[in-house]
């Protein structure tokens, strides 16, 4: 083990300074700054219009994790529609607004990737200002969108 010092990098430039207090708090030990142009007036977009705060968990009580063919990605068919659900809740909410909005729906696991692509199809493509992209963690990795879904998959009694 090489025996550098570590340095913390305290300082975070990307989210909501009501997003970063959550892991800063469980995480960091409040040790995280927000950097400036987060702080910032005009950094953040006005989302009160939506019906979610800027960060909400959903227990999908009901969800059933299964695998897809052969493969061993698993995907929840109950969870793609609480997602699918979610989406067409904001864009109902975004249509009386007259900002761009995008979300992005972001899986771990590919064939829950693939299945919310496959039902939730074109249906936002011609949508002009309100864009959804559908992605696995490394898919989407270093990019940003105005609304994060995190579609987690798993719904088991073990906790796995």
């Amino acid at each position: 083990m090489l025996k550098f010092d570590k340095h913390l990098l305290n300082i975070q430039y990307r989210m909501n300074p009501c997003i970063s207090l959550f892991p800063n708090a469980q995480f960091y030990e409040r040790k995280i700054l927000d950097g400036s142009n987060v702080l910032s007036p005009s950094y953040n977009k006005d989302y009160t219009c939506l019906p979610f705060g800027s960060y909400t968990f959903i227990n999908v009580t009901d969800g059933r994790e299964d695998k897809e063919g052969k493969g061993n990605s698993h995907r929840n068919m109950v969870e793609v529609a609480v997602v699918l659900h979610l989406i067409h809740t904001i864009f109902k909410s975004w249509k009386r607004t007259d900002q761009g909005l995008s979300i992005g729906v972001v899986s771990p696991y590919k064939a829950q990737v693939d299945a919310i692509k496959s039902r939730l199809g074109k249906k936002y493509d011609t949508c002009d200002g309100f864009h959804v992209r559908v992605k696995s963690v490394d898919g989407f990795q270093g990019e940003e969108d105005d609304i994060i879904i995190l579609s987690t998959v798993r719904s088991n009694g073990r906790g796995v």
